[in-house]
C-alpha cells in the first residue's frame, strides 16, 4: 500500500508540475502574445504617422509652390507697374509736347493772321 501511496503521491507531484509548467508556459505565451500586440500596434502606428507625414511633407510642397508662384506673380505685377508708371511719364510728356504744339499752332495763326493785316495794310498804302 505504500507503493500505491507513493505512486499516487509521486503523480499529484508530477501533476503538479505539468500544471504549473502549462501555467507557466501559458504565462510566457500571453506574454509574447502581448508584445507581439503592442509591436503590431506600435508599427501600425508607426506606419499612420509615416502616411501622416507624408501628407504634411507634401501638403508643405504644395504650399510651397503656391507660395513661390504667388511671390513670382508678385514680382511680375511689381515690373508691369514700373512699366506702367514709365508709360504714364511718357504719356505726360506727350501730352505736354503735344500742349507747346498746340500753342505754337495757335502763335503761327496769329502770325499768319498778323502777315495778312500786314500785307492787306501795304496794298492799302500802295493805293
Amino acid at each position: 500500500m505504500k507503493k500505491v501511496y507513493w505512486s499516487l503521491a509521486l503523480s499529484i507531484l508530477l501533476l503538479a508540475g505539468c500544471t504549473e509548467n502549462m501555467e507557466s508556459d501559458a504565462e510566457k505565451e500571453l506574454s509574447v502574445n502581448i508584445i507581439n500586440e503592442e509591436n503590431q500596434n506600435e508599427t501600425h502606428l508607426t506606419n499612420e504617422e509615416k502616411i501622416l507625414n507624408e501628407s504634411v511633407v507634401e501638403e508643405d510642397e504644395e504650399h510651397l509652390k503656391e507660395k513661390a508662384e504667388i511671390e513670382q506673380n508678385l514680382s511680375d505685377i511689381e515690373e508691369l507697374e514700373k512699366e506702367v508708371n514709365k508709360t504714364l511719364v511718357e504719356f505726360d510728356e506727350i501730352e505736354k509736347n503735344l500742349q507747346e504744339l498746340d500753342d505754337l499752332i495757335k502763335e503761327l495763326e496769329e502770325l499768319t493772321d498778323l502777315d495778312q493785316d500786314l500785307a492787306e495794310l501795304e496794298k492799302l498804302l500802295k493805293e
